[in-house]
């Protein structure tokens, strides 16, 4: 019985330390997209030939810009409340494939256009 409340009390003084972050402002937020369209708009020229697979093209570019994207998807977590960060940050990895295959799509039709 001791044991169980000691380590009910563990957890909840360790809770107690946390420190809130704040929210990011709006200039924070701005700069950290704008960071992850240049690396975007920086790497989608020399990486998409006009011929491979856009799928193909959209993995490579999330692999070379992950680090902005990391950035900007920690900054926009701090909206969420810490408990919930992990699975909002796994919500916006899972939709961050299908926004640069978006853009890959859109630089292509760019491209062709006279």
């Amino acid at each position: 019985m001791i044991v169980v409340l000691l380590l009910t009390l563990g957890l909840v003084l360790s809770g107690c330390g946390q420190a809130r972050i704040p929210p990011p402002t709006e200039d924070e937020k701005q700069g950290a997209l704008r960071t992850v369209t240049t690396c975007l708009e920086q790497h989608v020229d020399e990486l998409d030939d006009g011929t491979r697979d856009a799928r193909t093209i959209a993995e490579a570019l999330v692999s070379v810009c992950t680090k902005e994207w990391r950035t900007a998807a920690l900054c926009s977590a701090r909206e969420v409340p810490l408990r919930l960060q992990p699975a909002y940050l796994d919500q916006v990895r899972a939709c961050w494939i299908e926004s640069v295959l978006r853009t890959v799509l859109s630089y292509r039709r760019v491209q062709r256009r006279p």
